[in-house]
């Protein structure tokens, strides 16, 4: 069985992955992003109990910040070389989780 800790840091990996091609797609002008959202955020929000405005506001600028970083990786199938960026994301948003 699957962790929620382990869990939260699969869907960052995957959206991190998301990223990259939408990020990589946007740059050959092949589409535009923000039709293809997934809502991963909202449901990571969920599973680590953000309820609060303020605090949710932070929160995507944190995980934005990371989905960013992702474009600095090369794209491969598994994505692996961005587990660490995950874990790193999940690091910080469980930090600011527990103020």
């Amino acid at each position: 069985m699957i962790s929620t800790e382990e869990l939260i840091e699969e869907l960052i990996l995957q959206d991190l992955k998301h990223c990259q091609l939408l990020y990589g797609l946007r740059t050959l002008e092949l589409g535009d992003g923000d039709a293809h959202y997934l809502g991963i955020l909202e449901l990571i929000e969920k599973l680590m109990g953000i309820r609060d405005d303020q605090l949710s506001t932070k929160f995507c600028e944190i995980y934005m910040k990371f989905m960013h970083q992702s474009t600095d990786f090369s794209i491969t199938f598994l994505g692996q070389e961005l587990r660490p960026l995950a874990r790193s994301c999940y690091l910080e948003l469980k930090e600011l989780s527990e103020k």
